[in-house]
This record gives structure tokens, sequence and C-alpha cells, in this order.
């Protein structure tokens, strides 16, 4: 079971004085999607592709490369595509 935690404020912001904005991750495969239909809010679109960068790896790291092949997708609240992460698990020989 893999476990991302999921914090939708960033630390030192008070939620009624930033202007926080939607984000929502998506995992995508050749043949398979999993939609995220809960999303998070982060202050810019560099916080959610942090955020991306740290799922990405998280995936990688676990469950022996049932992520191969897959890819952290992140679209704002209008859904439009902003970046998209692959799960590399490329192996040292």
């Amino acid at each position: 079971m893999l476990l991302v935690l999921r914090s939708g404020s960033d630390r030192g912001c008070s939620y009624n004085g930033c202007n926080m904005k939607r984000y929502f991750f998506d995992y995508k495969a050749k043949d398979q999607s999993l939609y995220d239909y809960q999303s998070d809010e982060f202050l810019s679109s560099k916080h959610a592709f942090e955020f991306a960068e740290a799922t990405a790896q998280s995936l990688k790291n676990s469950l022996n490369g049932n992520w191969k092949g897959w890819s952290v997708e992140v679209r704002n609240a209008e859904g439009r595509k902003l970046f998209s992460l692959p799960v590399d698990f490329a192996i040292a020989a």
C-alpha cells in the first residue's frame, strides 16, 4: 500500500490571507489513468511541481516497480495540463 501525504496549505500562511490555487494530480500510464477528484491547494505552480516531484520519487521507490511507465500529471482548476513528471525506474547495472 502506498501512502502519499497531502497537505492542502503551505505552512506559515493563513488560508484567508493567501491566494491559494487548486491543482489536480492525476496518475497516467499507457492504458490506465487514476484521476484526482479531490485536488490540493498551493500558493503557486512551483509548489505544485515540487509536490508532484516528491510524489513521483515516492512512487519510484515503492512497490517493486509496479509504477513503471506511469507519470504524475498536474492540471489546474480549469483542467489545463501544466506538466507531467514520469516515474523513472531506470536501474543501474
